[in-house]
């Protein structure tokens, strides 16, 4: 086929969505300590589980915001973040309530 070995998707390396988020917690076993506070201060304080573009949920990974901004750049890792937060507070009690919808016209 000429490509001289296995087709990569591109869209693989691309975040899709947020699925969850995590603090980052500091690894007792981890032997450097600049290490790990320089890997803390390049993000927000937490991890984000992505769900890849063309892949399914079982591939799912956690990566830093840095890491997403790379991933889709910044302005839309931003978007995803923020609907991803939007979507863990239930709306206000008041914002709830169903809309009426349109009478169905009768045949």
């Amino acid at each position: 086929d000429g490509r001289g070995g296995e087709y990569f998707d591109a869209a693989f390396a691309e975040v899709e969505r947020i699925v969850a988020s995590r603090e980052l917690i500091e690894d007792e076993e981890m032997q450097d300590e600049d290490e790990d506070q320089e890997r803390r201060s390049r993000g927000d304080g937490f991890e984000y589980l992505c769900k890849w573009r063309n892949l399914p949920y079982a591939e799912c990974t956690w990566e830093t915001r840095p890491d997403v901004e790379e991933s889709i750049g910044t302005q839309e890792a931003k978007e995803k973040i923020e609907a991803f937060l939007r979507f863990q507070e239930p709306p206000e009690k008041e914002k709830r309530r169903r809309q009426r919808r349109a009478p169905v016209p009768a045949k």
